[in-house]
């Protein structure tokens, strides 16, 4: 007897939203764990959307000092005072690119490729809330929104926001290249 065996599919992966819902990197790699025991080779990594901005970028050190942080949803979270600021207790987190690097290896080590989602040029509240500038409208929004739904902010065509795009491009290639992982950037 003789058994061929192989995957019906070159693709078998399962998305992760990190951008809306942030998880630990403990967490990332026992889910990349998870998916090498059930035989699934890529991660869709979420890493950006209107509700958070989750990738550090040293040159833009507010994407995650500002976008990577919101009040959470709802009536309770609008409670949840934090008595050292007078202010509702945030919610987020980022990535540094050391984290980035440690996950990206983890899952190399595993025949996993990490395909990342940096969203681009919609879903940018996030980045517009930490630079304005980056932004089509004169009013910007002051906030990283916790509520989901379709926001108007779009990055410009300006050559500056061109600039902070290649950027983060190059960034978040680099954080995967040393680690020898496919990381592929899609844009919408």
């Amino acid at each position: 007897m003789r058994i061929v065996d192989a995957p019906r599919f070159r693709w078998r992966g399962l998305m992760l939203d990190s951008a809306r819902h942030f998880q630990s990197p403990a967490f990332i790699m026992r889910y990349i764990d998870w998916m090498a025991l059930h035989k699934l080779n890529v991660l869709g990594w979420h890493l950006t959307d209107d509700q958070g901005w989750r990738l550090e970028i040293r040159k833009y050190p507010r994407l995650t000092s500002v976008g990577a942080w919101r009040v959470p949803a709802g009536r309770a979270a609008a409670r949840d005072i934090d008595p050292a600021t007078g202010r509702a207790r945030l919610y987020g987190g980022f990535y540094t690119q050391d984290d980035v690097r440690r996950i990206v290896a983890h899952a190399a080590a595993r025949n996993i490729t990490i395909v990342p989602e940096i969203d681009i040029p919609g879903h940018a509240t996030a980045a517009i809330v930490a630079y304005p500038q980056l932004g089509v409208t004169s009013h910007a929004p002051q906030a990283v929104p916790a509520d989901w739904g379709i926001y108007p902010n779009l990055f410009n065509v300006e050559e500056s926001t061109f600039d902070f795009s290649r950027t983060c491009s190059r960034r978040s290639w680099s954080c995967s290249l040393e680690n020898m992982s496919t990381w592929a950037v899609m844009r919408r």
